[in-house]
């Protein structure tokens, strides 16, 4: 019994120095290499309150720390004023008010310090972050009026690895309409998010999002809304955040735990007023022109933004870039196929804020020498519930105009497998039709119909989808197979839970033997 102990308290050292050898990469500690002013941007979060006696001094310190330098930003977060701000404090799990959170949370100062020196400290050690991936983010903001801001923010993947985490994009008052506990405004105090999304960017890859802010619809948690911003006085900052997970402490007895998503990259916008969306004027043709062959489709764009793009589309067809010119856009368009008649010409205008502005006109097309093909209606079945047990026939409704039909041709595919295509019989009236099945229970069919006419035209239906339903007999499916017993067998057809079970006993009865010759030597 000694040796045994002997042997088991030197077992237990050598663990303690195994666990003592193992090289520990300290929470918190730097990560990164330098970046310095004027390379990415450090983001402090200042979890503060009204009531707090102590939190004016920090949100002096930090604004007075960035008129000194301005490698980074950061955000009051009132958390009795805006429910945002207390539910993104809540995510911290503060030590208590005052605290500063850096980077996410990669460094923290809790505490109300009035100097400057604490902060500094912070803000290097964050540019001393290791392994910092390469991202950019781009932001921009545009003011509408009616308290309303637009959005958007494109985040550039520059690393060589995939990346995962979260964009967030605060709307901040530069000078904040929330007192502090001495009386003063706050600075940089948070109204709401403008986003708050999962993002994953593959390497060289851009994530684009963009979001509509108005102040109207947020408020204080006083009930105060937020419709009187006023765009001078606001300031956008879009943040990603890694989605790794890490935990920090609280200085303190005990250390208090958080958990932190480091911040990789800042963008910030301040918004820019416009008088709304581009203004769009179709000049050529004029509305209800006759247009025959060819046409150039000319257009005027006012607006107080640049243009990302503007482009024509003509009936229910594709959008087409036009060309701008000196004082308008243009685009020439070959209609000699279309048929005759109403003809819708829209024009669509993006500015470089992503509003849009649009304005359409309809012309009649008038084409002397356009033979119009044949048409054809919505495909129809009897019986309309088909079983396993009928034969289905299906109608299809054509329209001649200018052309005569030569022939009609039906296509069925079962559960996607199709055959080939049959020619249908003229009923008389444009009513052509054919017979087909019996079908298996369950299975689809999707019908088409394509005809064709003496000028070389073809026109297709849309598909026709039905299910076939039980029939009284039935036709059996080709898988049916005659199976009663699903016990599993081995290969000479003994079943396998039969030998399970004759295993267990054995094993359960050569334990009792050996249990049993045991105690008997005993005594």
């Amino acid at each position: 019994m000694r040796r045994v102990a002997i042997l088991s308290v030197l077992s237990f050292c050598v663990a303690l120095l195994a666990l003592a050898l193992v090289p520990i990469d300290p929470v918190g500690s730097a990560q990164g290499q330098e970046t310095g002013a004027g390379g990415r941007l450090v983001f402090a979060e200042d979890i503060t309150a009204q009531w707090c006696v102590h939190c004016p001094s920090v949100s002096d310190a930090l604004l007075d720390l960035s008129n000194i330098r301005d490698d980074f930003r950061f955000v009051c977060l009132i958390d009795d004023m805006v429910q945002e701000a207390a539910d993104r404090n809540e995510e911290y799990n503060p030590a208590g008010y005052p605290t500063v959170v850096f980077d996410g949370g990669y460094e923290n100062q809790v505490g109300g310090v009035s100097s400057t020196d604490p902060y500094d400290e912070k803000i290097d050690a964050c540019h001393a972050r290791e392994d910092v991936p390469d991202l950019s983010v781009d932001v921009t903001c545009l003011f509408t009026g009616d308290a309303t801001l637009l959005i958007s923010v494109d985040v550039a993947n520059n690393d060589g690895s995939d990346y995962t985490g979260s964009l967030k994009v605060y709307v901040v008052e530069e000078v904040s309409r929330f007192l502090d506990y001495d009386g003063y405004n706050y600075p940089h105090g948070l109204l709401g998010f403008a986003m708050d999304d999962e993002i994953s960017i593959s390497p060289g890859e851009v994530h684009s999002g963009s979001a509509q802010w108005n102040g109207g619809d947020h408020s204080s948690i006083g009930g105060e809304d937020f419709s009187d911003i006023d765009a001078e006085n606001i300031v956008i900052y879009a943040v990603v955040f890694n989605s790794r997970t890490n935990v920090n402490y609280y200085p303190g007895i005990p250390p208090k735990p958080y958990t932190a998503h480091y911040s990789d990259a800042v963008g910030e916008a301040f918004p820019v007023e416009t008088s709304g969306i581009p203004d769009v004027e179709i000049t050529s043709p004029r509305d209800g022109a006759d247009v025959e062959e060819e046409v150039e489709i000319r257009a005027e764009v006012t607006s107080e933004a640049s243009m990302e793009i503007v482009e024509v589309k003509l009936g229910s067809g594709e959008w087409e870039e036009m060309d701008l010119a000196a004082d308008h856009y243009s685009y020439t368009a070959d209609i000699s196929g279309y048929p005759n008649g109403d003809l819708r010409i829209s024009v669509r205008a993006t500015d470089e804020y992503g509003l849009v502005g649009i304005a359409s006109i309809t012309v009649q097309v008038d084409n002397e020498d356009f033979l119009q093909g044949p048409g054809i209606g919505p495909l129809t079945h009897s019986p309309g519930s088909p079983t396993a047990d009928d034969i289905i026939t299906v109608y299809a409704p054509i329209e001649e105009y200018d052309t005569t039909v030569t022939s009609v041709e039906l296509t069925y595919c079962l559960d996607g497998t199709c055959n080939v295509p049959m020619t249908m019989t003229n009923e008389g009236g444009g009513i052509y039709s054919i017979e087909i099945g019996p079908f298996h229970e369950g299975v689809e069919v999707s019908c088409s119909v394509v005809v064709y006419d003496d000028q070389g035209n073809t026109v297709t239906s849309s598909d026709h989808v039905f299910t076939v339903l039980p029939g009284a007999g039935g036709v059996p499916d080709d898988d049916e197979t005659e199976t009663s017993d699903t016990t599993s067998v081995s290969e000479n057809g003994v079943s396998i839970p039969l030998i399970i079970g004759i295993i267990t006993v054995a094993v359960i009865m050569l334990v009792a033997v050996y249990i049993f010759t045991r105690s008997r030597e005993k005594y």
